[in-house]
């Protein structure tokens, strides 16, 4: 049975229902993402999910092969695999650390904007990883820079859950 199952999402991008169903869990993912905001970012927001869906390896790749994007080694614990900010979140957060008008960076290099934010994107992935694994990973590492950012390529067997949470500013 539970191979017919696993079949059957692999086959299609759909979620189980008793996951796209399980309110609580899609509630405290956008909790968890307002508080990141907010304390890491200093940005007051509001969060919705806007993508949940099963992807493959294939797109998961293309997804974090963009330029504002974070890729976190594979692991056997319930951790994110990649992170990917929006460049205007990018930008907001930069400009704040340099102490510059959001405009002034314009037309800043994607890497340099990965640098600056490779800290809070950390922290997210600490928040995240501990959520998930409630008593996991996360607590054994002290500080974010434990974590290690990854240039391997994803595991072509595997598939990932796609998710994106929108922050908009209230």
């Amino acid at each position: 049975m539970v191979s017919v199952l696993e079949k059957k999402m692999s086959k299609n991008s759909r979620l189980p229902p008793s996951l796209l169903n399980y309110g609580d869990f899609w509630e405290a993912l956008e909790t968890h993402m307002v508080n990141w905001a907010f304390e890491t970012l200093n940005i007051e927001c509001e969060a919705q999910i806007e993508t949940r869906v099963n992807i493959n390896a294939k797109a998961a790749a293309e997804i974090v092969s963009e330029p504002t994007s974070y890729l976190i080694g594979p692991s056997e614990e319930p951790l994110p695999v990649g992170i990917l900010l929006s460049s205007p979140m990018m930008t907001k957060y930069a400009a704040q650390r340099l102490s510059e008008a959001p405009d002034r960076l314009t037309g800043t290099s994607p890497v340099f904007l990965q640098l600056l934010c490779e800290t809070p994107t950390r922290d997210l992935l600490c928040r995240l990883s501990d959520w998930l694994s409630y008593l996991g990973v996360a607590q054994a590492l002290t500080e974010p820079s434990f974590i290690s950012i990854s240039t391997a390529p994803l595991n072509t067997t595997e598939r990932f859950v796609h998710i994106v949470v929108k922050l908009s500013t209230a």
